[in-house]
């Protein structure tokens, strides 16, 4: 358009050509909105740049108009002149840029060998940080290892791993610890003649040496409270056990579920703080119910300051041949591969399968039923089975 306009050998020539170069400055500022629309949408940090380039058919064309209102004629020249300014300081622009490469180059140039050594010397102290961060991550991993090692020879040494032998009862127990330290916990009480007088199991929240800690802690809490509870309610007892554990582990937070059972000669008194109900085979119907429907109290977890701890005990009559399985939920919440529980449907139709076993062999068959539906996936949590059978 700046070539047109310098063709024309007199004034009426140069106005019929003038049209012409409206059109194509028409064409170049409708193209140079796009463009700068298009780099205000993707966020072009060049945009302001391009703003400042266009500045003079911008100012041009608000000129234009200004002097349309006061004279009412629009002269479409000056947007013209504004244009060629644009191309111009465009020109400019690239001009400058262009040097400051060239700069940047020669100084690349001149420069290359001390900037390499630079980087490889900031690399070295990178890998060097690195290599001392990780010698530091093994260090903590390492102790780490060592002290749940510890922890968990600790807390074996401190139970019994032994099913006590009694004449009346038939005892199978199944125990896996998620992470070496055990936030399961079972345990076995006994009258003054060495007879079985009862037994619990419990399950402390979250996992790891903290959990493995407060077992050891309410172990004893529990065995205190049960032999000096020989003639108080069993619900009675759990009370006491809930106050001991809330004052004793103090702003721990950890607290735990579970059973709590006083055997007699032909029944079984149980008390449940909050811990997954058991499942009860009756040899004479050879049937399998779920004990839930024996107690209408749901709350109460034993170790949790604020909330209402209120426990039920209820009565279980059991015979010759009838079994009793309690589990933690670390079974029945073990996931496949699409993330399906095994539940404790999954348990009840394993235990239904294998009743007619030996109780040792029935929970053998159990995790095995567990491992054969989750597959390749890992249990995350402590799993523990105890069956108890009337002989």
């Amino acid at each position: 358009s700046m070539l047109l306009v310098c063709i024309p050998g007199d004034l009426k020539h140069f106005y019929d050509i003038l049209y012409v170069t409206y059109t194509l400055v028409a064409i170049h500022i409708g193209y140079a909105v796009l463009l700068i629309f298009r780099s205000i949408k993707e966020k072009n940090k060049k945009v302001g740049i391009m703003l400042i380039g266009f500045t003079p058919v911008l100012s041009s064309i608000v000129f234009s108009i200004i002097f349309m209102l006061i004279t009412n004629k629009f002269v479409i020249l000056i947007i013209v002149v504004g244009w060629q300014l644009t191309i111009l300081s465009f020109l400019t622009i690239l001009i400058h840029n262009f040097s400051k490469t060239q700069s940047d180059f020669e100084y690349l140039n001149k420069n290359l060998e001390k900037l390499i050594a630079e980087r490889t010397q900031e690399l070295k102290q990178t890998n060097i940080k690195l290599a001392e961060t990780n010698t530091k991550l093994n260090y903590e991993k390492d102790r780490t290892e060592k002290e749940i090692l510890l922890a968990a020879t600790v807390q074996k040494n401190f139970f019994s791993a032994e099913v006590p032998i009694d004449s009346d009862w038939e005892i199978a127990l199944y125990s896996k610890a998620l992470a070496g330290v055990s936030g399961d916990l079972y345990d076995f009480y006994f009258t003054n003649k060495n007879k079985l007088a009862g037994l619990g199991i419990f399950d402390v929240s979250g996992h790891g040496i903290a959990s493995g800690l407060v077992t050891m802690l309410v172990k004893n809490i529990i065995t205190q409270e049960f032999e000096k509870g020989k003639n108080k309610k069993l619900s009675e007892i759990v009370g006491h056990i809930n106050n001991r554990v809330l004052k004793e582990k103090g702003n721990i937070e950890n607290y735990l579920t579970g059973i709590l059972c006083r055997l007699e000669k032909n029944s079984i008194e149980l008390v449940n703080a909050g811990h997954p109900f058991p499942l009860f085979y009756n040899a004479s119907t050879k049937e399998i119910n779920n004990l839930d429907n024996h107690s209408q109290t749901r709350c109460g977890v034993i170790g949790i300051s604020g909330l209402p701890a209120v426990y039920e005990s209820f009565s279980l009559e059991i015979t010759s041949g009838d079994e009793i399985l309690f589990f933690t939920d670390g079974i029945t919440e073990a996931n496949n591969e699409n993330k399906i529980a095994f539940g404790k449907k999954g348990l009840l139709d394993s235990f239904t399968k294998n009743i007619s076993k030996d109780i040792n062999a029935q929970i053998e068959s159990i995790i095995e039923d567990l491992h054969d539906f989750i597959g390749n996936e890992k249990i995350n949590d402590d799993v523990s089975i105890l069956i108890l059978r009337r002989k």
